[in-house]
């Protein structure tokens, strides 16, 4: 099939209260920058836009999208060449609000990240501290993989720090504990890497 069958119809309706900065057609999102620019993204893939959100004041904007077997979560920073970037799910940002992360992991694989990421915020942009997502062919990380079942982030703890847990529906190899919640954490000294245990 071509490209084209799978996209909307039509241009993606743009959430109420978002028409003054972002709009879209047939192919592309955009979005006005704080500079007065515009970035693109495409928008091919997209049906729908839900749940557009305001974070770090008027700097970024967020929404929900959703597609054929396909969906994600897309971060536009305004803050001056501008960016677009999916982030797989709804981000969550440290006390100080200079660090961002999310966590996306789904049972069909259809996720935009299908993982978990760290961003640093700074005025240049959002940079990326890590990634760890599934590869080139849908596989997840190790950790991820050998706990698969439902992932939930719990909190950051301080700056450096993020909680998150597991409620496997198997393990591989078998766990002595069945399918128990798993406790899990990141933590800047580790190059957050998602480790068994808690932020000390």
């Amino acid at each position: 099939m071509d490209s084209e069958e799978f996209g909307p119809p039509e241009a993606t309706p743009v959430p109420e209260g978002f028409d003054h900065v972002v709009a879209t057609d047939l192919s592309y999102i955009a979005v006005s920058t704080l500079s007065g620019g515009t970035v693109c993204a495409d928008n091919t893939w997209t049906g729908e836009i839900t749940a557009m959100e305001w974070f770090a004041g008027e700097r970024l904007i967020g929404w929900q999208w959703w597609g054929y077997e396909a969906f994600g979560y897309k971060i536009a920073d305004r803050n001056r060449a501008g960016s677009i970037m999916d982030v797989g799910a709804r981000p969550h940002f440290s006390p100080s609000g200079n660090r961002m992360a999310s966590l996306q992991i789904s049972d069909a694989g259809w996720g935009d990240m299908e993982g978990f990421a760290v961003w640093q915020v700074t005025p240049d942009g959002l940079e990326p501290l890590s990634r760890q997502v599934a590869d080139e062919h849908g596989v997840a990380p190790q950790v991820i993989t050998d706990n698969f079942g439902t992932w939930a982030f719990v909190g950051w703890r301080g700056e450096d720090c993020l909680q998150m847990s597991a409620d496997p529906y198997e393990t591989f190899p078998a766990d002595p504990r069945g399918t128990a919640r798993r406790i899990y954490f990141a933590h800047q000294a580790n190059n957050w890497q998602i480790a068994e245990g808690r932020c000390s």
